[in-house]
């Protein structure tokens, strides 16, 4: 013989106030408003929801767990770094626009055009680092050792 499936007041209260606050996510929205709703359409509708949210936090817990141990020949491989002498500086020119600010930098190697403004003396020296990504992507920068500070601008 079963036992009649009471719920308290309280309990339907609070029952009524969570799928309230469930209805306004888009992907917990049930198909009529919870307004609308009986007492046993709302906790059937919790219960289904309680279920789906237990096996998303599941499936969000293996991924964490998986991400520290997965083999070293799927993670990415670092970005490798070539850098060579661009020479001492000559002189720096700094162009302002309205909206950029970029600066011509001419060493005993050559010419190059960087983003910002650079701080640097005749004198100082200057390193082109490059560092490639394996997809593809490449981050030219001038390194510009002052007696200021030690700078990277980006290649225009």
């Amino acid at each position: 013989m079963n036992a009649p499936n009471t719920v308290s007041a309280q309990r339907q209260a609070r029952d009524r106030r969570t799928a309230l606050l469930l209805e306004a996510w888009p992907m917990f929205r049930p198909r009529k408003p919870v307004g609308e709703m009986s007492d046993d359409e709302v906790a059937a509708y919790l219960s289904g929801n309680w279920r789906f949210l237990g096996w998303a936090l599941l499936v969000a817990g293996l991924l964490i767990v998986w991400s520290f141990i997965k083999p070293d020949s799927m993670r990415a491989p670092a970005p490798v770094l070539a850098e060579r002498s661009a020479g001492t500086v000559e002189s720096v020119e700094v162009h302002h626009t309205a909206f950029d600010v970029s600066s011509t930098v001419r060493t005993t190697d050559g010419t190059y055009q960087v983003s910002g403004a650079v701080s640097a003396a005749p004198g100082d020296s200057a390193v082109f680092r490059e560092w490639s990504n394996p997809a593809g992507s490449d981050y030219p920068r001038l390194c510009v050792a002052s007696r200021i500070k030690s700078v990277c601008y980006r290649l225009e």
